[in-house]
């Protein structure tokens, strides 16, 4: 998460840092970059919206993003696994948004 830390003010690298202490790192945090999967991202994001604020999950899908994108552009992973994650997700909110969630 440090390749954020010199482009955003120091309160914004804090709260991405928390997020990611707090709900990323404990669930994928021992997976190596490459072997995360967009299946694996979209659990992490539907469980988390089913206790957090959509502000939260939000701060958290931008969060993985961002990583997931740094590592494409440095060549640590071959695919970006966010992009099918974050479909899914959409439609996974939609989903329970339109039955009453």
């Amino acid at each position: 998460y440090t390749f954020k830390q010199h482009s955003v003010e120091n309160s914004s690298f804090d709260r991405y840092e928390s997020i990611y202490l707090h709900h990323i790192k404990p669930v994928l945090g021992d997976i190596q970059i490459a072997s995360i999967r967009s299946e694996e991202i979209q659990n992490l994001l539907v469980a988390k919206s089913k206790t957090l604020s959509y502000s939260v999950v939000k701060k958290i899908n931008f969060l993985l993003s961002e990583l997931f994108q740094y590592a494409h552009s440095e060549g640590d992973i071959a695919k970006n696994p966010m992009r099918n994650a974050e479909k899914d997700a959409v439609q996974a909110e939609a989903h329970d948004f339109s039955h009453g969630r």
